[in-house]
């Protein structure tokens, strides 16, 4: 018997909450989704506006709702294979802005 390994990419996107230690991680498996629900989350931060958010994963099925004013940082990280390995280095990395 031949065993075939699945190789699909899922997307993670993390939130980081303010006085929090540990993120809020939702597995998303399309591409389009996922730059959809990041751009959706930052661009809540940004505005502040809605102020909760909803947030389904793939993986679990499980729902999220989160405060916006709470999100601290947010993340996504594409993760390919049969282990779910990242195939980027995990965390954060700092790109600051010039106010001119």
């Amino acid at each position: 018997m031949v065993r075939q390994t699945l190789w699909l990419t899922m997307y993670t996107l993390e939130l980081n909450l303010k006085n929090s230690p540990a993120p809020i991680a939702v597995m998303i498996k399309e591409d389009e989704v996922a730059q959809r629900q990041f751009q959706t989350v930052v661009a809540a931060v940004q505005a502040g506006d809605p102020q909760w958010l909803s947030l389904t994963c793939d993986r679990t099925q499980k729902h999220v709702w989160v405060c916006v004013k709470e999100v601290a940082a947010v993340q996504l990280t594409p993760k390919q294979g049969a282990t779910g390995a990242a195939t980027v280095r995990t965390g954060f990395a700092v790109q600051l802005e010039s106010a001119s």
